[in-house]
């Protein structure tokens, strides 16, 4: 087997082992939040901010619904009565990092 060949297993094996799971990275996470979400959130995940609410804690199916289509699960009851965040489909690939950062 070639170098190449090797590099390219381990690369597939690390996106296998990070996307299979729902593993995310907490450091990207917190750059992810930091880059997009203190704005309107605080910079401490566990305070409310100007606009948004606390976010720690949340799950990835509640950041999921929120980041990509501005919805809520079912029977969720929102902290806030707003419905001010708009969808960040840029952030698609950062949702398992954003529930590492958050939880």
């Amino acid at each position: 087997m070639k170098w190449f060949q090797l590099i390219g297993l381990a690369a597939l094996a690390l996106i296998v082992s990070t996307t299979a799971w729902g593993a995310g990275d907490a450091g990207k996470g917190k750059s992810v939040y930091n880059a997009n979400c203190i704005a309107c959130h605080n910079p401490d995940p566990s305070k409310d901010g100007p606009v948004g609410p606390a976010l720690k804690g949340s799950s990835a199916e509640l950041l999921k619904l929120r980041v990509m289509d501005a919805k809520y699960p079912a029977g969720y009851k929102p902290k806030r009565d707003t419905n001010l965040m708009p969808p960040l489909p840029h952030l698609a690939g950062n949702i398992d990092d954003l529930a590492a950062f958050l939880k």
